[in-house]
Protein backbone atom coordinates (compact mmCIF):
# COMPACT_ATOMS: atom_id res chain seq x y z
CA UNK A 1 0.00 0.00 0.00
CA UNK A 2 1.13 3.59 -0.71
CA UNK A 3 0.52 6.72 0.75
CA UNK A 4 1.45 9.64 -0.98
CA UNK A 5 5.16 8.09 -2.06
CA UNK A 6 6.04 6.21 0.84
CA UNK A 7 5.28 2.84 1.54
CA UNK A 8 4.02 1.83 4.91
CA UNK A 9 5.09 -1.25 6.64
CA UNK A 10 2.27 -2.78 8.43
CA UNK A 11 1.39 -5.16 11.62
CA UNK A 12 -1.75 -5.73 12.96
CA UNK A 13 -3.88 -2.12 13.14
CA UNK A 14 -0.36 -0.30 13.25
CA UNK A 15 1.64 0.77 10.07
CA UNK A 16 5.19 2.90 10.00
CA UNK A 17 5.57 5.32 7.73
CA UNK A 18 9.23 7.29 7.12
CA UNK A 19 8.53 10.85 8.76
CA UNK A 20 10.40 12.36 6.34
CA UNK A 21 12.30 11.46 3.01
CA UNK A 22 15.56 9.99 4.09
CA UNK A 23 15.43 10.72 7.22
CA UNK A 24 15.30 6.89 8.28
CA UNK A 25 12.73 7.49 11.63
CA UNK A 26 9.32 6.10 11.05
CA UNK A 27 5.41 7.25 12.54
CA UNK A 28 3.64 5.02 13.73
CA UNK A 29 0.06 5.36 11.73
CA UNK A 30 -3.36 3.21 12.98
CA UNK A 31 -4.74 2.00 10.05
CA UNK A 32 -8.57 1.19 10.54
CA UNK A 33 -11.32 0.25 7.86
CA UNK A 34 -14.36 2.64 8.84
CA UNK A 35 -16.77 0.87 10.47
CA UNK A 36 -14.75 -2.04 11.76
CA UNK A 37 -12.82 -2.14 14.76
CA UNK A 38 -8.74 -3.13 14.58
CA UNK A 39 -8.10 -6.95 14.40
CA UNK A 40 -4.94 -8.68 14.87
CA UNK A 41 -3.69 -10.68 11.84
CA UNK A 42 -4.18 -14.18 11.66
CA UNK A 43 -1.82 -16.41 10.05
CA UNK A 44 -2.71 -18.25 6.77
CA UNK A 45 -2.79 -21.67 6.45
CA UNK A 46 -0.23 -23.76 4.45
CA UNK A 47 -0.88 -25.82 1.90
CA UNK A 48 -1.13 -29.02 4.22
CA UNK A 49 -3.85 -27.17 6.37
CA UNK A 50 -1.36 -26.02 9.25
CA UNK A 51 -1.11 -22.53 9.99
CA UNK A 52 2.74 -21.96 10.76
CA UNK A 53 3.80 -21.83 14.23
CA UNK A 54 5.33 -18.43 15.53
CA UNK A 55 8.08 -19.76 18.00
CA UNK A 56 10.36 -22.57 17.97
CA UNK A 57 8.40 -26.10 17.73
CA UNK A 58 7.92 -28.31 21.23
CA UNK A 59 8.38 -26.40 24.47
CA UNK A 60 11.55 -25.40 27.05
CA UNK A 61 9.98 -27.85 29.59
CA UNK A 62 7.89 -30.89 30.47
CA UNK A 63 5.68 -28.70 32.20
CA UNK A 64 4.67 -26.30 29.59
CA UNK A 65 4.64 -29.39 27.56
CA UNK A 66 1.99 -30.20 29.15
CA UNK A 67 0.34 -27.02 29.55
CA UNK A 68 0.31 -26.13 25.78
CA UNK A 69 -0.87 -29.61 24.79
CA UNK A 70 -3.28 -29.46 27.35
CA UNK A 71 -4.56 -26.32 25.36
CA UNK A 72 -3.79 -27.77 22.02
CA UNK A 73 -5.68 -30.52 22.44
CA UNK A 74 -8.69 -29.14 24.42
CA UNK A 75 -9.32 -26.82 21.94
CA UNK A 76 -8.98 -29.03 18.93
CA UNK A 77 -5.76 -26.85 17.17
CA UNK A 78 -4.16 -28.97 15.38
CA UNK A 79 -1.81 -26.55 13.88
CA UNK A 80 -0.68 -26.26 17.76
CA UNK A 81 -0.46 -29.91 18.03
CA UNK A 82 1.85 -30.19 15.20
CA UNK A 83 4.10 -27.82 16.80
CA UNK A 84 4.19 -29.96 19.97
CA UNK A 85 5.04 -33.22 18.25
CA UNK A 86 8.25 -34.81 18.00
CA UNK A 87 9.97 -34.30 15.17
CA UNK A 88 11.30 -38.27 16.15
CA UNK A 89 8.17 -40.46 15.13
CA UNK A 90 5.12 -39.80 17.25
CA UNK A 91 3.49 -43.07 17.59
CA UNK A 92 -0.30 -43.69 18.82
CA UNK A 93 -0.31 -47.17 20.45
CA UNK A 94 -3.63 -49.02 22.45
CA UNK A 95 -3.26 -51.12 25.12
CA UNK A 96 -2.24 -54.75 24.63
CA UNK A 97 -2.77 -53.64 21.20
CA UNK A 98 -1.16 -52.56 17.99
CA UNK A 99 0.24 -48.74 17.52
CA UNK A 100 0.88 -46.86 14.67
CA UNK A 101 4.50 -46.57 12.59
CA UNK A 102 6.10 -43.57 13.62
CA UNK A 103 4.39 -40.53 12.23
CA UNK A 104 5.50 -37.23 10.95
CA UNK A 105 4.06 -34.00 12.56
CA UNK A 106 1.66 -33.88 9.54
CA UNK A 107 0.90 -37.49 9.44
CA UNK A 108 -0.05 -37.24 13.32
CA UNK A 109 -2.78 -34.39 12.53
CA UNK A 110 -4.11 -36.50 9.88
CA UNK A 111 -4.17 -39.63 11.65
CA UNK A 112 -6.13 -37.71 14.87
CA UNK A 113 -8.51 -35.73 12.19
CA UNK A 114 -9.46 -39.10 10.54
CA UNK A 115 -10.56 -40.65 13.98
CA UNK A 116 -11.95 -37.53 15.74
CA UNK A 117 -15.77 -37.20 15.36
CA UNK A 118 -16.31 -34.69 12.45
CA UNK A 119 -12.60 -34.01 12.54
CA UNK A 120 -12.98 -32.08 16.12
CA UNK A 121 -11.15 -33.24 19.05
CA UNK A 122 -13.00 -34.04 22.36
CA UNK A 123 -10.09 -34.44 24.80
CA UNK A 124 -9.82 -33.20 28.72
CA UNK A 125 -6.03 -33.12 29.77
CA UNK A 126 -4.74 -33.54 33.53
CA UNK A 127 -1.53 -31.47 32.73
CA UNK A 128 -0.23 -32.39 36.01
CA UNK A 129 0.78 -34.49 37.96
CA UNK A 130 3.64 -35.35 35.61
CA UNK A 131 4.09 -39.25 35.80
CA UNK A 132 7.49 -41.27 34.98
CA UNK A 133 6.96 -43.63 32.25
CA UNK A 134 5.63 -47.12 32.28
CA UNK A 135 6.87 -49.96 30.07
CA UNK A 136 3.84 -50.74 28.71
CA UNK A 137 3.75 -47.23 27.19
CA UNK A 138 4.91 -45.86 24.13
CA UNK A 139 8.21 -43.76 24.26
CA UNK A 140 8.60 -41.29 26.58
CA UNK A 141 9.91 -39.87 29.44
CA UNK A 142 6.79 -38.62 31.60
CA UNK A 143 3.15 -38.72 30.74
CA UNK A 144 0.08 -37.10 31.66
CA UNK A 145 -3.63 -38.34 31.41
CA UNK A 146 -6.16 -37.54 29.32
CA UNK A 147 -9.52 -38.33 28.36
CA UNK A 148 -10.49 -38.79 24.83
CA UNK A 149 -14.65 -38.43 23.65
CA UNK A 150 -15.79 -39.70 20.78
CA UNK A 151 -12.42 -40.55 19.06
CA UNK A 152 -11.73 -43.43 17.08
CA UNK A 153 -15.44 -44.81 17.29
CA UNK A 154 -15.17 -45.08 21.22
CA UNK A 155 -17.59 -43.33 23.08
CA UNK A 156 -15.16 -42.02 26.07
CA UNK A 157 -11.23 -43.51 26.87
CA UNK A 158 -8.31 -42.98 29.14
CA UNK A 159 -5.18 -42.03 27.03
CA UNK A 160 -2.00 -41.74 28.48
CA UNK A 161 0.49 -38.51 26.52
CA UNK A 162 4.06 -39.26 26.57
CA UNK A 163 6.41 -36.43 26.60
CA UNK A 164 9.75 -36.86 25.24
CA UNK A 165 12.96 -34.34 25.73
CA UNK A 166 14.89 -34.40 22.58
CA UNK A 167 18.38 -32.09 23.59
CA UNK A 168 16.85 -29.91 25.83
CA UNK A 169 13.21 -29.08 23.73
CA UNK A 170 9.75 -30.97 25.45
CA UNK A 171 7.66 -32.55 22.94
CA UNK A 172 4.88 -34.83 22.47
CA UNK A 173 6.03 -38.41 21.52
CA UNK A 174 3.08 -40.34 21.46
CA UNK A 175 -0.66 -41.46 22.85
CA UNK A 176 -1.58 -44.79 24.36
CA UNK A 177 -4.97 -45.07 23.93
CA UNK A 178 -7.55 -47.33 26.02
CA UNK A 179 -4.97 -46.73 28.56
CA UNK A 180 -5.73 -48.65 32.18
CA UNK A 181 -6.72 -46.50 35.35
Amino acid sequence: MLVGASALACQASTCSAPAAPGSGSVTPTTVSTPGASPTTASPTPNAGGLTPAASAPGAASAEQLADLLKSALEGSDYARVADLVTRGGWTGGYYQGEGTPHLSPQETIDWLRTRAKQGRLNVSVEARPLLPRQSFQPAGELYVRSVWRDFDNVVQQNVDLLLHDEAGRWFWSGALFRAPR
